[in-house]
């Protein structure tokens, strides 16, 4: 289980009410996408390029989470 990633970490928080305030450390969507594929050993940053010649990234310019990476 845990695919790789150091388990027991909280990363972000969030208000339980509505707009009370700012995220802490939050994390964005691209950034999940990458983390999700560095842990199945893809690389975030490759690109497809698609039959009519236009280059599509498996994520939008996110980069993985290194602290959940840290004790592997």
């Amino acid at each position: 289980g845990g695919g790789g990633l150091t388990s027991g970490l909280v990363i972000g928080e969030t208000s339980p009410e509505e707009n009370a305030r700012k995220p802490k450390d939050p994390i964005l969507i691209p950034d999940l996408n990458a983390t999700i594929l560095a842990a199945m050993q893809l690389d975030p940053a490759h690109e497809y390029m698609t039959p009519i010649g236009r280059p599509m990234a498996r994520t939008d310019a996110g980069e993985p989470i290194k602290r959940l990476f840290a004790g592997v």
